[in-house]
């Protein structure tokens, strides 16, 4: 089972938006997915459902002490199961992330989704500490938005730095890339952003596929459903996910299995 973590120093660069759209464009490719929140402002469960807040999940797992198959949250796509953050009182906050962090809590749930699950995708909190050094060092992939705008390329030399720490510890974290975000096409700024990591990264850290900002990404938030599953026609935007997708199965190591397309509604 692939580990992959979705992380950023920077807040409002798209993480949820990759993660949860990422995710699903695996599992539409036959990839067994689990993705999971672990941003206790719970971003994933808020996005797909009104309800999101009630849901018992992630913060649930060591208090409840049920199995994490019922915890988890079937959606319309077989392929693909939730596991939002659930109910945390501002009371629990420090001990979920200290869980987290340094607790048995991810070994647990990683062993008991290692039967059933090809791709563990982890959503995480801004910052590179706290919680989201807890899932990294926990990760075997890491994939992380960089938005095209200028201050964001002051949070890259924090990511690697962080890497080369984890490595240091022996841990088995592989940064797979980044991808560029928010990229407005029209914008000499954002473009000129681009352009400058185009030409001074590896050509291997970042990926082909760009993500634009994009009023849909609001549409489907706004309708709880992925980008895929916005509308009976998914719009031109989805193929994007789907093309990052690709990009990842090699690095990955994953081969696509046949999927059937699901149903407009994501969760059952």
């Amino acid at each position: 089972m692939k580990r992959l973590v979705v992380a950023s120093q920077k807040g409002g660069v798209g993480k949820t938006t990759l993660s949860l759209n990422l995710a699903y464009a695996l599992a539409a490719r036959g990839h067994r997915v689990l993705l999971v929140d672990t941003d206790p402002q719970g971003a994933i469960g808020l996005s797909l459902a009104r309800r999101g807040s009630s849901l018992r999940g992630l913060a649930n797992y060591q208090e409840d002490g049920r199995p994490l198959d019922e915890l988890c949250l079937a959606t319309r796509l077989p392929e693909l199961r939730l596991l939002v953050l659930g109910a945390l009182p501002l009371t629990r906050v420090d001990a979920f992330t200290a869980d987290v962090t340094s607790g048995d809590l991810l070994p647990r749930l990683i062993a008991e989704a290692a039967v059933g699950t090809d791709v563990l995708v982890f959503d995480t909190p801004s910052g590179l500490s706290g919680i989201t050094a807890g899932v990294l060092r926990r990760g075997s992939h890491l994939v992380s938005p960089l938005q095209a705008e200028p201050l964001a390329l002051r949070s890259v030399d924090q990511l690697l730095a962080m890497v080369a720490l984890l490595k240091d510890e022996q841990a088995e974290l592989e940064l797979l890339g980044f991808v560029l975000s928010m990229v407005q096409s029209r914008n000499e700024a954002s473009l000129g952003v681009a352009r400058e990591i185009w030409s001074s990264f590896p050509a291997d850290l970042v990926f082909e596929t760009t993500l634009p900002r994009h009023p849909d990404f609001l549409a489907a938030t706004a309708a709880g459903v992925p980008v895929g599953l916005l509308g009976k026609n998914p719009p031109p935007l989805a193929a994007v996910f789907d093309q990052l997708a690709m990009e990842l199965e090699p690095r990955l190591g994953l081969r696509r299995e046949a999927a059937d397309d699901g149903p407009l509604d994501l969760l059952v």
